[in-house]
């Protein structure tokens, strides 16, 4: 079995959601065609680089590291655990995010799950955490 690999990137600067379409061999730059099929350039200081998980949402929706995902409900944030070498979710708590508890995405299913959005397109659902 494969797995797709794929990344987007927040521009900073202009913030802006982009694919991107070219990585170099050693990540100094990432590549996004316009809207006329001219490359753009950014260096890794000017983006927020996120990899695709490999799942998609009960919509069909491609699920991306730090997106936040609805189940149930309640509010999570796809985080990759460094430790553990894998996708979870951590629960947005606001009122107690000090108590914060992780998941494993297999205990609920991604095809459960909704994706409502990412932390640089809507950081207000981070607002006391």
């Amino acid at each position: 079995m494969s797995r797709q690999v794929k990344f987007r990137a927040w521009i900073k600067e202009q913030k802006e959601m982009l694919e991107v379409h070219w990585l170099n061999c050693i990540l100094e730059k990432i590549s996004s065609d316009d809207e006329h099929g001219v490359p753009h350039y950014y260096n890794f200081d000017e983006i927020e680089l996120m990899q695709y998980i490999g799942l998609k949402d009960k919509n069909g929706k491609e699920i991306y590291e730090d997106d936040f995902v609805v189940y149930d409900g309640y509010l999570y944030k796809i985080i990759w655990l460094e430790d553990e070498a894998c996708f979870k979710m951590e629960e947005v708590l606001k009122s107690h995010p000090e108590n914060a508890e992780i998941f494993s995405i297999e205990e609920f299913g991604a095809n459960s799950l909704i994706v409502d959005g990412n932390i640089y397109d809507n950081p207000e659902l981070l607002k006391g955490k």
